[in-house]
């Protein structure tokens, strides 16, 4: 195999893989990876567009006549160093797009699905779907056998790719209210339960919305009081 054709094989490959990986970038990584020849196959169909869509360019903005004219360009190095960084900008524009695009995919699906009486479908796991869709303080018991293992304000939280495990703390000055104002946890609402039905573990996830706000009713009453 001649450098040409090595060289063609590797603008009409690496584009789509390029895409590929910044797309899934642009979002959580899945709970399964995909396979090397999947990746591959991925890379090869979506590199195709991408080309078609340079080449395209290509013989307007150059005048070309004929798709021989096009391939003869390309034994001139500024024309293929030309050629090459286009397809590999616009593979960064796909691969973001397709990354940000996913979740309206999934919406316009889920319309069809809906007129034909079935229910919506998504690519996030339970773990995601709890933990990772909303950025937001919550209170975490962990419980298994009836029994608290743990429990706590949240601060971290795996991956879908990890083993599934969460960083719990303690902020800062919380220790004041535990010993003098313990009844602020009775304002806890209990939002979602994650239940790991092989392992047989139950997380409770709590809203702490009210509690924040009765913690912030006290500070401004302390405030008063102490002018």
């Amino acid at each position: 195999m001649d450098t040409t054709n090595i060289v063609a094989l590797l603008l009409f490959v690496l584009p789509g893989i390029l895409a590929e990986k910044i797309s899934h970038r642009m979002d959580f990584p899945a709970a399964e990876k995909n396979s090397d020849f999947k990746e591959m196959v991925n890379g090869i169909l979506l590199s195709m567009p991408i080309i078609f869509v340079v080449g395209i360019a290509s013989v307007f903005i150059n005048k070309f006549s004929s798709l021989k004219q096009l391939i003869n360009e390309f034994n001139d190095l500024f024309f293929l160093a030309t050629f090459s960084i286009a397809v590999f900008l616009l593979a960064i524009i796909v691969g973001v797009l397709k990354g940000l695009s996913t979740e309206q995919w999934y919406k316009a699906i889920n319309k069809i699905r809906g007129k034909l009486g079935k229910m919506d479908i998504d690519d996030k796991c339970c773990w995601r779907q709890v933990f990772l869709e909303k950025k937001v303080n919550r209170y975490i018991k962990i419980i298994k056998d009836e029994k608290i293992l743990a429990q706590g304000f949240s601060k971290h939280y795996s991956l879908p790719n990890e083993e599934m495990s969460i960083v719990l703390e303690q902020p800062e000055g919380i220790d004041y209210y535990l010993e003098n104002h313990p009844e602020f946890m009775d304002h806890l609402k209990l939002w979602e339960t994650y239940v790991n039905i092989e392992k047989g573990v139950i997380v409770e996830v709590y809203d702490t919305s009210e509690a924040e706000k009765y913690l912030e009713s006290l500070e401004a009453r302390t405030t008063f009081l102490d002018w």
